[in-house]
């Protein structure tokens, strides 16, 4: 993983914009607490699986939109995130089409990224007050439902494989990792 390092004060989300129009490359870039995060493009099981997460989060309802990175998150002035999935409310967006409240976030690791998904990303979108968080290891297929109970994220359920669990945040789901291969 490739880190920039912050100035005295931190950097901005403006900060951010300018690396983005100069770098025209394959990477993400990610604002967390001032710092920019720099992390390689996905590897073709983590696409695999992001695309079978989200097509189970297409259809919602008339109401939820299930959406995919890359689109910003801006969870506080010196926090611009990039999950790579979440749903929000279709009104819960601001002026420039940027959720404001995701109800969900998924992260699925990657060895690039699992520290940050695991460590910093899940203590911002706690303090964001997301209500659920679902952290997904491709290589099991794996996935960990966080949701937040009293300002914390509790572990709510985990399934590997081809066990299932049912989710009721941000809808009534049934989950089967495998499923997410097919």
């Amino acid at each position: 993983m490739e880190t920039m390092t912050a100035a005295v004060g931190g950097l901005s989300r403006t900060d951010l914009e300018s690396l983005r129009e100069v770098a025209h490359d394959r990477r993400r870039y990610e604002l967390i607490d001032g710092v920019i995060v720099v992390t390689p493009s996905p590897s073709r099981r983590h696409q695999r699986v992001a695309r079978g997460v989200q097509a189970q989060l297409s259809n919602l309802s008339e109401q939820l939109i299930g959406l995919f990175a890359p689109l910003d998150v801006d969870l506080a002035s010196d926090t611009t995130v990039q999950p790579d999935l979440l749903v929000v409310d279709r009104t819960e967006f601001d002026d420039e089409a940027r959720p404001v409240r995701p109800l969900l976030v998924v992260e699925i690791l990657s060895p690039s990224t699992s520290r940050i998904d695991q460590l910093l990303k899940r203590e911002r979108y706690e303090r964001a007050s997301v209500p659920s968080y679902w952290i997904i290891d491709p290589a099991g297929p794996s996935v960990t439902v966080c949701e937040l109970r009293d300002g914390q994220y509790v572990e709510a359920a985990t399934a590997t494989g081809n066990e299932t669990i049912d989710v009721q945040l941000p809808a009534r789901l049934t989950l089967r990792p495998a499923g997410w291969l097919d």
